[in-house]
């Protein structure tokens, strides 16, 4: 009877770290929705300010290899 009792706490205790841990994946999963989201918004911006800029002639633009433009102005 006492082995029932104490394998019962057990499985409640690893039960009960199941759901913290799962909350906390729940919540990093949302903290990087929103990053991604933020992410996409500000490259969206840059892109309109590159191509705003692209009448100047000192501006250089240029891609690396994951696609990420960067960007270069002199005077």
């Amino acid at each position: 009877m006492k082995d029932k009792s104490q394998l019962k706490e057990l499985l409640l205790e690893e039960v009960k770290s199941l759901r913290q841990q799962l909350a906390s994946l729940k919540a990093s999963e949302l903290e990087h929705r929103r990053t991604v989201e933020a992410l996409r918004r500000s490259e969206a911006k840059y892109r309109l300010l590159s191509r705003r800029c692209a009448f100047w002639p000192s501006t250089t633009r240029r891609s690396n290899a994951m696609g990420i433009l960067a960007m270069s102005f002199s005077p």
